[in-house]
């Protein structure tokens, strides 16, 4: 149809018919069907400067700012008015709340500059949120739906994005949906719907989201580690090299997609093969304590332990989980729908209380830290013996809060914190547990307290 639209219309004037259809998908939500039509308008009038500042736009709505950033630099470079280029800046900064103060007016700003009230409502909406004023923000989503007919799918998907960073998933579940309802082919309600439901654990209700995504846009990498993730969390491997598709040695990848791979590999029990993916992640980038976890636990299997012990304190240390919060703040608060963002900054452990003046700062690690660092790998974070390398291991770890222990030295096969030391000293011959004498007696000693203390949580729970 566009080669015919071509041969009787000229190339020029249909470009802009594709142009002019890529703003209509745009404004659906449906964002890769409106870059497949800039691909189109691309191909029927090269260096039309009109379509890198829509492709801006495109990046825009998805959150993407290094790729926004990159498109508004090639509209400037061919030729985009100055006007234009500021004004996509303004929407931009505002929407990222890159600006000193966000206020409703900068809406009427906005359209008076000559953006798309969309693209106003969306910028102004998310940066009232980026600077914490959800009240004005969902009042402006209100006022823009009443003056704005047929905006009403926008304003339900927005509405989602304030109830989502007010931590109200239920209500933010709830607005996507509708907004589905009014246009399937929405692909940010799609994600939020998505990542809402991986941060809850309910990986089958985001896989039909992600699966979605990754079939209307399968060459978006991001979306493709979105499902591939998920199949992973849901046991099925052989889906997840499918979707990702390992590529060839030697080849450039992102570091988000290494990661994934490395993850995919350590799943598998491929451990030399994780660790060489896990390098080029940059660990040192991601600060990520489940992805770190997995790379010690990798490395101690293939015997590495100087590098496993160089990663296992980093996942839970509280100055790198305070570095990975700030990160994820200021992630966040560029862009409030950044759901995986969200989602993580939940499951970080609590902030440590600060220590007062009278502390003694050089005391010892305390029990729980020492128990992560060294023991939660094979035994879980709380000692139900589901630790990440549990499955690779034969026979299992022990669950420390309902097996019974095995090397005791008493009557009523109560451990004693001297038979647990004995065990954490030498190991268990035959089985998956080894020696940690290399550890301070001081550490043992405190490891030994606390698995005493996580296997009478088991009376505490009866």
């Amino acid at each position: 149809m566009a080669l015919a639209a071509a041969a009787i219309l000229g190339r020029g004037s249909t470009a802009a018919i594709a142009r002019r259809t890529a703003a209509r998908h745009l404004e659906a939500g449906a964002i890769d069907a409106a870059e497949r039509s800039l691909d189109w308008a691309d191909w029927l009038a090269p260096g039309d400067e009109a379509n890198d500042l829509m492709r801006a736009a495109c990046f825009r709505r998805l959150g993407d700012i290094d790729a926004w950033r990159s498109a508004l630099e090639m509209a400037e470079r061919s030729g985009v008015p100055a006007a234009a280029i500021e004004r996509e800046h303004r929407v931009g900064n505002i929407r990222w709340g890159q600006v000193e103060s966000v206020a409703w007016g900068d809406y009427d700003a906005l359209i008076d500059s000559g953006a798309a009230p969309r693209d106003a409502v969306h910028a102004v909406v998310h940066g009232l949120l980026a600077k914490g004023d959800r009240q004005k923000a969902q009042n402006l989503i209100d006022a823009w739906a009443k003056t704005n007919p047929g905006g009403e799918d926008e304003a339900s998907f927005l509405r989602g994005v304030a109830w989502w960073s007010a931590g109200k998933l239920d209500s933010a579940q709830a607005e996507f949906e509708k907004t589905l309802d009014r246009q399937p082919g929405h692909e940010l309600a799609h994600a939020g719907l998505a990542r809402l439901f991986e941060d809850q654990h309910r990986y089958q209700q985001a896989l039909e989201h992600d699966h979605w995504l990754v079939t209307s846009a399968p060459d978006r990498e991001s979306a493709r580690v979105d499902l591939a993730r998920i199949y992973r969390k849901l046991g099925r491997m052989k889906d997840v090299r499918a979707v990702l598709k390992p590529p060839a040695p030697g080849t450039d990848v992102s570091e988000r997609m290494a990661l994934e791979l490395a993850e995919m590999e350590f799943e598998s029990g491929n451990y030399q093969t994780a660790q060489r993916w896990f390098d080029r992640a940059h660990l040192e980038r991601q600060r990520v304590p489940e992805s770190i976890r997995a790379a010690a636990t990798s490395a101690a299997l293939l015997g590495d332990l100087a590098r496993a012990e160089q990663l296992f304190p980093s996942v839970d240390d509280p100055q790198g989980i305070s570095r990975r919060r700030d990160e994820l703040m200021r992630r966040i608060a560029l862009d409030p729908a950044d759901f995986v963002a969200a989602g993580e900054l939940r499951q970080l452990p609590v902030r440590p209380a600060v220590p007062g003046p009278d502390s003694d700062s050089t005391s010892a690690p305390a029990p729980l830290a020492l128990f992560r660092q060294h023991c939660a790998a094979c035994h879980g974070d709380n000692g139900n013996g589901a630790g990440r390398a549990a499955r690779h291991l034969h026979p299992r770890p022990r669950n420390l809060r309902a097996d019974r222990f095995r090397l005791i030295s008493t009557l009523n096969h109560v451990p004693t914190r001297e038979d647990i030391e004995r065990v954490i000293r030498e190991g268990i011959p035959g089985a998956s547990m080894p020696s940690f004498a290399r550890l301070p007696k001081d550490q043992q000693r405190l490891l030994a307290e606390e698995v005493l203390r996580l296997y009478g949580e088991r009376f505490r729970e009866e």
